[in-house]
């Protein structure tokens, strides 16, 4: 696994996130044209990112933990299912 350093604020965080953002908008974008709309390809992406953030978010190295954690400390700030969803993962 590669090495990922926590980032504890967010002046450290945005050169990061805006490569971040640049990289989401190339690969989800492009999916967002095939036709049918490549529903399963769009979650895998998604999940993924949000494991990828969650590793920046705890610096944890369990994909279990990180995955809960960032769903139950950031994503519920956007809507507070995240939170109880969190468990199922």
């Amino acid at each position: 696994m590669a090495s990922l350093p926590k980032i504890a604020k967010w002046s450290e965080a945005l050169p990061y996130l805006s490569n971040l953002k640049d990289t989401i908008l190339r690969d989800i974008r492009a999916l967002l044209v095939v036709p049918g709309g490549a529903p399963f390809s769009i979650a895998r992406e998604t999940l993924c990112y949000v494991d990828h953030l969650g590793h920046a978010f705890t610096g944890r190295s369990d994909v279990g933990g990180r995955f809960q954690d960032y769903m139950k400390e950031v994503m519920s700030r956007v809507d507070p299912m995240y939170r109880a969803r969190s468990a199922e993962v």
